[in-house]
């Protein structure tokens, strides 16, 4: 696990390297638009391809191969994410918000999960995604409509089907006898059908590194023993290390829905480190977002500000992850138009920066602690210790 001086770094090193600021503006609840400062020059010693650390392009959406990255170091072929309504016949109750639209699919409950059908698609559907049998890059399952274990499970409708699928063969069993039989039915046929589709996706696709989204999450610590083989099964662990809140530097007064630039380092550096703890040598490799998650509700789809850019894209590295993925939904060619944009203006100047800070790389190897640095125009100052401190920029607008 990085220390916090490493996790400090991006606070530090941030401030002015990209024209930060000190204090954000007035939330801006409109839809986010590009960056509108022009062109990028490169960055100092920054290089055309990236072996040290690679980003990796993970996108959805019908338009996201219209996006350009004007020259980044970006991969699109090493990484493919397969979604659950789109991949073999995943059991589940979809319903949208406000409830109003419900649909049952593929027999609701893994309890009534056909596996020759389900199996044989899975087939379809990787050979469709991955048609080289050879391809070694990182393949990742999102898997987000149930938990296996009956107690996280928030799916009701789904726990109603299960009851019933108990008193339909049980029809005089006691309640308390039938949540008792439905919960156990319900864990061994969710972790059955996590367990078989994904051995069956690594034999179809062997050298792939296979994972599940989001995979080990922190509350399902307390049933690591129930998760444990699926934990042993997988290539590689994707925790998403999504910005929720909007940062502002570490010595500048945090207001709502915001947290200081050291804090998000350290939550980065945290889900990593929780990762690496049930890893071991396998690797990590986190998906970053761009743009704000949308449950924040004053800054969430507008686009990241700089020092939650520059933290988003360094500190996986910092916190010892093999590789990052961009993540996005881009169905139209507005938002294609837009990421174009932001990788050929700010985007791609903080990540011009962001690459050659990390080549080349340092002594020890990807898993190595590289030391806290800051760039010469940062107002930062190393501790004693070797902790890292900063002062705040004249103030300057958020992006939108």
């Amino acid at each position: 696990m990085a220390t916090k001086s490493a996790c400090s770094l991006v606070a530090a090193a941030l401030l002015c390297s990209c024209g930060m600021f000190a204090a954000a503006e007035a939330p801006n609840n409109n839809t986010p638009a590009p960056p509108q400062n022009g062109g990028a020059p490169n960055a100092p010693g920054f290089v055309a391809s990236n072996p040290v650390y690679p980003f990796l392009w993970c996108v959805a959406g019908n338009k996201q191969a219209n996006v350009t990255f004007s020259g980044l170091p970006i991969d699109r072929n090493r990484a493919v994410m397969f979604y659950e309504q789109h991949f073999g016949e995943y059991p589940r109750i979809w319903a949208n918000r406000d409830g109003t639209h419900v649909s049952p699919e593929h027999g609701s409950i893994p309890q009534r999960t056909n596996y020759t059908t389900h199996l044989a698609k899975v087939r379809r559907d990787i050979a469709a995604g991955i048609p080289d049998p050879n391809w070694d890059g990182y393949a990742i399952l999102d898997f987000e409509g149930w938990e296996p274990v009956w107690d996280l499970l928030r799916n009701e409708r789904m726990k109603e089907e299960s009851r019933r699928h108990v008193r339909a063969r049980f029809p005089v069993m006691s309640p308390a006898e039938v949540e008792r039989r439905a919960k156990l039915e319900f864990e061994t046929a969710a972790f059955d059908f996590l367990q078989r589709t994904l051995e069956e996706c690594k034999r179809t696709r062997p050298r792939a590194k296979w994972g599940f989204y989001g995979y080990p999450y922190a509350h399902q610590t307390q049933y690591q023993s129930r998760y444990q083989q699926l934990f042993d099964t997988v290539d590689a662990f994707y925790p998403p290390v999504y910005s929720v809140h909007y940062s502002v530097p570490d010595n500048a007064r945090v207001g709502r829905s915001q947290r200081t630039a050291t804090q998000y380092a350290r939550e980065i550096d945290s889900k990593i480190a929780f990762a690496r703890s049930v890893a071991g040598s396998r690797p990590i490799v986190p998906l970053i977002w761009m743009r704000y998650h949308d449950i924040n509700i004053d800054y969430g789809g507008q686009w990241l500000n700089d020092l939650d850019l520059y933290t988003i894209l360094k500190q996986p590295r910092i916190s010892g992850a093999a590789a990052s993925l961009f993540w996005e939904y881009i169905p139209d060619d507005r938002l294609a138009l837009d990421y174009s944009a932001f990788f050929s203006s700010r985007g791609g100047q903080i990540m011009k920066r962001v690459v050659a800070e990390m080549n080349p790389a340092p002594v020890g190897g990807a898993q190595s602690q590289p030391r806290a640095a800051s760039l010469s125009t940062s107002p930062a100052t190393a501790t004693p210790k070797g902790r890292i401190t900063t002062t705040a920029s004249p103030a300057r607008s958020a992006p939108k």
